[in-house]
């Protein structure tokens, strides 16, 4: 048998240029083929497919790339000696189709609340999630919105329309909007401005109610009324230190509901009490404060913002010692000072008799008497009330001692001067004669 001739081997055409074709999107559970475009197109040169994440997707040897999960891929060919090579990156997501709420259209009450649940179409199809855009463009503040993966709390709160939209995630392009009408509640309502208020023993208020829809008058309850009583309007008593809890109810369209405020009474707070807020005082007089200590026992402390116009001591006594105002402030621990005002005038003078107001009146102006005979001067005083002076003007003719009273000594003539400070001085003339003798 003749030797075999050996064969030459085929020459390689080299690939000058290569190009891969296929989808940069593609749902799960798709397939699709990747295809390569080499130049010369009669190219020999062996290259190669590649597939980056067979977590989210399988390819076979020729390229074919089936999508397993959502993800992103990236495919890959290039020859053996890879200096050539080209790519495509391939976005994986579920077919969405649309997006389904289970409500529509809704109309709810200011107060209420109504539930979103969302999904996507067609059922069963797998899906990252739904979004929730709320608008107010419409009617600010109409609504308050709380979302949490497929379902989404719309709550009324003033009357207005809003719009929801929801969409899918995977494909934001898909949505669908729904509209919310909120009208305003008919529903009875009532609620204390305080859910708690505190007081002192002793002090009164009146507990503020906000009602909605109520038929008739409000009732209020004390649970505790040796704590704090409660009028029909609302007013509360607090009595002993304690807690006591009202209650008001009212009714409206059919029902009945009710809120509370819880009452806390604490002890009373000492409290300073004056008898006057204003005393009006003499310089040189003396007074007392008149201060009474309430809820309270213990020692009263005075302070005068003047000392120099008004002291006061220990006790609350007061001096008044010059003309002006002085204010005395009386404390306590935990009391409201309480301040007294003070006024003191300057001390009138004395009243000083008018002169012309002021006389001497003389029974007579003229007066005989004989030797040894005793008189009087009958003077009398008017418009002042003290003690008359006199004197004689010839003691050795007629004496006068100081209460006026006349002794004629020898024969002659005097004048007796009557005087008072302030007035003007009078004269009596005494004339004294023999004494006659008996007749034999």
């Amino acid at each position: 048998n003749p030797t075999p001739t050996p064969t030459e081997p085929e020459e390689v055409i080299p690939i000058e240029s290569l190009e891969l074709v296929g989808p940069t999107n593609m749902y799960v559970g798709k397939s699709a083929q990747f295809t390569v475009k080499v130049t010369p197109e009669n190219a020999t040169e062996k290259y190669t497919l590649h597939n980056s994440n067979d977590r989210y997707s399988t390819m076979t040897e020729d390229g074919l790339l089936t999508a397993t999960g959502k993800g992103i891929t990236t495919v890959t060919v290039e020859t053996e000696d890879r200096r050539l090579t080209d790519s495509i990156t391939v976005n994986i997501s579920y077919y969405i189709a649309g997006v389904a709420v289970t409500a529509d259209d809704d109309t709810i009450e200011v107060g209420q609340s109504t539930t979103l649940y969302a999904s996507v179409l067609p059922e069963g199809t797998q899906n990252s999630g739904v979004y929730f855009v709320f608008s107010s463009a419409i009617s600010k503040g109409a609504v308050t919105v709380s979302s949490n993966g497929y379902t989404c709390k719309v709550t009324g709160t003033k009357p207005g329309i809003v719009a929801i939209t929801v969409g899918s995630q995977d494909h934001t392009s898909i949505t669908k909007t729904i509209w919310i009408t909120v009208k305003e509640s008919t529903a009875p309502s009532v609620a204390f401005e305080k859910s708690s208020v505190s007081l002192r023993s002793g002090d009164t208020a009146k507990l503020n109610v906000s009602a909605k829809n109520i038929s008739g008058t409000l009732t209020y309850q004390s649970n505790n009324e040796s704590v704090a009583t409660v009028d029909k309007d609302g007013t509360v008593h607090a009595l002993l230190e304690g807690e006591a809890v009202i209650t008001v109810t009212g009714s409206g369209n059919g029902k009945t509901v009710s809120a509370t405020c819880t009452v806390t009474v604490t002890a009373p707070l000492p409290e300073i009490q004056l008898s006057t807020s204003e005393l009006h005082l003499t310089q040189g007089e003396t007074a007392n404060v008149n201060a009474s200590l309430r809820n309270a026992t213990g020692k009263l402390s005075y302070e005068s913002s003047a000392p120099n116009v008004v002291s006061v001591n220990d006790e609350g006594l007061l001096t008044a010692l010059t003309a002006g105002e002085a204010k005395i402030t009386v404390s306590f621990a935990g009391a409201q000072p309480a301040v007294l005002k003070v006024v003191v005038s300057e001390k009138a003078a004395p009243d000083t008799p008018d002169v012309r107001d002021v006389r001497i009146v003389l029974k007579n102006n003229e007066l005989t008497l004989t030797v040894n005979e005793e008189g009087e001067v009958g003077a009398v005083l008017e418009g002042a009330e003290g003690v008359l002076s006199y004197e004689s003007s010839a003691q050795d003719t007629v004496s006068v001692d100081e209460n006026g009273k006349l002794l004629a000594k020898a024969v002659g003539e005097a004048i007796i001067t009557v005087s008072f400070d302030g007035a003007e001085s009078v004269t009596l003339r005494v004339t004294v004669v023999p004494t006659q003798a008996p007749n034999e």
